[in-house]
């Protein structure tokens, strides 16, 4: 049936709100695009999102412009006026902050942050700088961008610990975070936040998933044809701990309880050390760690506690038992990614953390890696990468695939409900 009069035409629908959605989840998409997604003609929809400011139209850039013959589509992104995502990362000695608009575009020069001494034991202190950061944010975007409180479409939070999907809370059967383990880290965030930004909703995950999720979404990014993108892919964050997230057809997994990504505890070896953190003999976080290279090489090549050494002086030592205890670390890493390769045949494995940098750590992650898997014509290099050091150089307001993702979870879990309150569509339906 056809609309009453023009007021009605022009009166935002489901299908504007289907066709924004879809552009959410592509970050960067075509019409031609949304046409196919959708089985309808988006052109109606797209003017009325434009208008709106909804959605925007780019120009695409070089790379578009030479892998298509004539000129190339152009490319339809959310809307800089739409709202703000503000990304929290809390790290095991420090908390970061930084805020960008609806489509990513910076609004900080670089991350807020603070360090925060003995912030595993000490959970209330890095919610106290956590708010305190997201409150500094705020201010310098009300005063660069024009910020209002109604524009925040949330806050993302990636913490070192599995987060329980259903309580919420940090597993206390894991001796990681043990400290936090009564806490909900998201409801702790908004009761300190709640005068200033009373609507607004709290999203935490684990911070490795949350590197995964930065990953993909850097890759859609700086992507002009978006289905070159990996959309499945891991990524595995080696640090004091390791951790892994898993993104499969473009979407984060979680698992059931949200557990999903557990890597570093995966038993590697039989007759290894107990891990103080998940209580079994020889996981991977006592063999491929940043802890566990500090304590073979430590004593031996800087005479020194392993508490005085810091992985980045390792990585660059020339003495040789580093170069093995580096390639040895990085075997068992390959050796759990193995099998993680062989149940979810991800396009890439992504390393992050200093050890990443080190070609001696890369190299033995491929070849564990290789050497385990089902198909030893595998080339490990065509799958294991580190990650990507233009993000920091590029956007220094991110600075990190763990920033980038606690930045995009916000869209990816409140943008919907954002989207149908800024087209008028009720978000009880």
């Amino acid at each position: 049936m056809a609309p009453k009069n023009k007021e009605e035409a022009a009166r935002p629908s489901m299908t504007d709100f289907r066709v924004a959605q879809i552009v959410r989840k592509r970050m960067r998409t075509t019409r031609k695009e949304v046409e196919e997604a959708t089985y309808l003609d988006p052109e109606k929809a797209v003017k009325r999102l434009i208008n709106s400011g909804i959605i925007e139209s780019h120009r695409p850039g070089v790379r578009a412009s030479i892998s298509r013959a004539g000129a190339p589509p152009q490319l339809l992104t959310l809307g800089r006026d739409l709202g703000y995502m503000i990304g929290v990362d809390i790290a095991h000695r420090a908390v970061s902050v930084s805020i960008t608009r609806a489509e990513f575009h910076s609004v900080l020069d670089e991350p807020l942050c603070e360090e925060v001494p003995y912030l595993d034991d000490n959970p209330e202190l890095a919610f106290d700088a956590a708010a305190k950061l997201v409150r500094e944010a705020i201010a310098a975007a009300q005063e660069r961008a024009g910020l209002c409180a109604e524009e925040v479409i949330g806050i993302g939070v990636g913490v070192p610990a599995p987060i329980n999907r259903n309580s919420q809370k940090v597993e206390s059967e894991m001796h990681i975070l043990s400290a936090w383990s009564e806490y909900k880290p998201a409801e702790e965030i908004y009761s300190r936040l709640a005068d200033l930004l009373p609507n607004v909703t709290v999203e935490v995950d684990n911070d490795a998933s949350l590197g995964a999720l930065g990953i993909y979404s850097w890759e859609l990014l700086n992507s002009n044809v978006p289905t070159d993108v990996a959309r499945d892919l891991i990524y595995v964050r080696v640090g004091d701990g390791i951790g892994a997230g898993v993104v499969v057809k473009g979407k984060l997994v979680g698992g059931g309880s949200g557990y999903a990504g557990e890597i570093g505890h995966v038993k590697v070896d039989e007759r290894g050390r107990f891990c103080p953190r998940c209580g079994q003999r020889g996981c991977v976080e006592t063999k491929a760690s940043d802890r566990a290279v500090l304590e073979e090489v430590a004593p031996t090549v800087f005479a020194a506690r392993p508490d005085e050494v810091s992985i980045e002086e390792a990585v660059e030592a020339t003495h040789p038992a580093c170069y093995r205890a580096l390639q040895e670390a990085g075997w068992h890493l390959g050796v759990a990614l193995a099998h993680a390769r062989t149940l979810l045949d991800p396009t890439r494995i992504i390393l992050g953390g200093p050890l990443a940098g080190s070609s001696f750590y890369h190299s033995g992650v491929v070849t564990g890696m290789v050497s385990n898997s089902i198909n030893l014509k595998v080339k490990g290099r065509d799958v294991v990468f580190p990650a990507p050091t233009e993000l920091r150089e590029r956007r220094p307001d991110l600075g990190s695939p763990e920033m980038l993702g606690a930045v995009a979870i916000v869209m990816h879990r409140c943008g919907d409900t954002h989207i149908r309150r800024k087209l008028g569509i009720d978000t009880s339906a």
